[in-house]
């Protein structure tokens, strides 16, 4: 029965629309499902090589000043970025007057208080100088990171060359005309010129928001 009612279907579709595409779309629809599923059999992949690699803990150095707005959001962001290591969190607080030693107390990551305003060079040295690890990040308190950020910057470690990345920043929901230019700005200086830069064998300046470095032996 189940055979005749297929076979009744078919003749009826080929009777509407032709045989071509009769046959076409089972077809189509058949690469597009061969296509889903290779895409996420070579992710399950990835993911299995990076967990059968041994990455280098990871230090990463958060300053901020009066930061109370974003900080918390940004903290839970670099906790649950996605790493196969230890994470060393450390947030270098350049004498806020707000509540923001609270916050990243209350985030359970390591304080440091500089006690009075000086400077976001001064902050990200005294983090980098109390880091105890050799791969160090350097975040901005109102910077988010993707679940994936952590992992794809420390890889390009792998080359002996490399001893900083420098990443794509974009303009978390570009709603207004200041916003979508200051996306498209981003877009051309951390990408644009990063791209070219790498061709030309041109050294690019890490990006204040989000850059990494290695500290080699």
């Amino acid at each position: 029965i189940g055979f005749v009612l297929l076979l009744t279907i078919f003749w009826l579709a080929v009777d509407s629309v032709g045989y071509f595409w009769v046959m076409l779309i089972p077809n189509f629809l058949l690469l597009v499902l061969t296509c889903i599923f290779l895409i996420g059999y070579f992710s399950i992949n990835d993911e299995k090589e990076r967990l059968n690699k041994n990455y280098e803990p990871i230090s990463i150095i958060v300053p901020g000043y009066n930061a109370g707005k974003t900080l918390k959001r940004c903290l839970e962001s670099i906790k649950n970025a996605y790493y196969p290591s230890k994470k060393e969190i450390i947030y270098v607080d350049d004498g806020s007057t707000d509540n923001s030693v609270l916050i990243a107390k209350e985030a359970g990551v390591k304080v440091i208080e500089m006690g009075k305003n000086q400077g976001k060079a001064k902050a990200l040295n005294t983090g980098i100088n109390a880091a105890k690890n050799g791969i160090i990040a350097c975040i901005d308190s109102d910077t988010y990171l993707e679940k994936n950020a952590l992992i794809k910057a420390v890889e390009k470690f792998n080359n002996k060359d490399v001893g900083a990345v420098a990443v794509l920043i974009k303009v978390e929901k570009p709603d207004s005309l200041i916003k979508k230019f200051q996306d498209l700005e981003y877009a051309i200086g951390f990408g644009l010129y990063a791209l070219i830069g790498k061709y030309f064998n041109i050294i690019f300046v890490t990006p204040g928001p989000v850059s990494y470095t290695h500290l080699r032996a």
